[in-house]
């Protein structure tokens, strides 16, 4: 009963100075600790009262922001990144130590949408063990969402995520289409920014690096192109 008193009474000035009192020097650890602090103050410390969306909750919550935005924002804190802050908490909670501590902050987010605490585990181990990249793990995640059947172990009864890249599952072809939309949507828009700057005061390592990245581009939508035509 006090911890829901606690939630309901404390006033925005003492929320913003715990806030104002964290360190910043590593983002996974400040975001948790962001997390942390409006997960208690606005629902009670109760991952599953968060998850409910219980609207009189939210309605204190989005009155803290409309109240103290400008506050927040001298924290870098937008109204998705505190909740991205509160899911990344809760995340860290349900995590082995030695697991949790090698994550970045990216890792923790993709991994917040397992809810069952004993896959996302698994899969995490898995992401450390084998250096995935952000996409592997975003493509693991999804096939345990999609309740996809990947590698079995008999000593480990339950959801497996791959070992390595050739392990993954079969990529969908819709979800590969909207990527590559996107990103020539993205090029499109770094060419549109790249017409405003002189490239005549490049220097000569980053044009080589420029030069590098767009045959990089070129070989890969040539690769696109062949699978298309094949």
């Amino acid at each position: 009963m006090p911890q829901q008193h606690l939630t309901t009474t404390t006033p925005f000035e003492d929320i913003l100075d715990e806030l104002e009192a964290l360190a910043r020097e590593h983002l996974l650890f400040y975001r948790v600790q962001v997390g942390n602090i409006l997960l208690q103050h606005f629902w009670g410390g109760d991952a599953h009262a968060f998850s409910s969306s219980d609207p009189t909750k939210e309605a204190r919550f989005e009155l803290f922001f409309t109240k103290c935005g400008e506050s927040l924002s001298r924290y870098g804190l937008s109204k998705r990144q505190a909740r991205d802050s509160i899911r990344a908490a809760i995340v860290v909670r349900t995590l082995p130590p030695a697991i949790a501590e090698r994550l970045f902050l990216t890792q923790v987010l993709l991994l917040s949408r397992l809810h069952d605490p004993t896959a996302r585990a698994r899969v995490a181990d898995a992401a450390i063990a084998s250096d995935w990249s952000v996409q592997q793990l975003q493509d693991a995640v999804m096939a345990v969402r999609a309740g996809l059947p990947l590698d079995a172990d008999p000593e480990a009864p339950g959801v497996q995520v791959p070992k390595d890249e050739s392990a993954a599952p079969t990529p969908v072809p819709g979800r590969l289409v909207t990527r590559v939309e996107k990103l020539a949507a993205e090029v499109q828009n770094w060419t549109a920014q790249w017409a405003r700057v002189d490239g005549g005061k490049l220097r000569k390592v980053q044009r080589q690096r420029l030069v590098a990245a767009v045959e990089l581009l070129e070989a890969q939508a040539a690769a696109l192109r062949r699978g298309l035509d094949g």
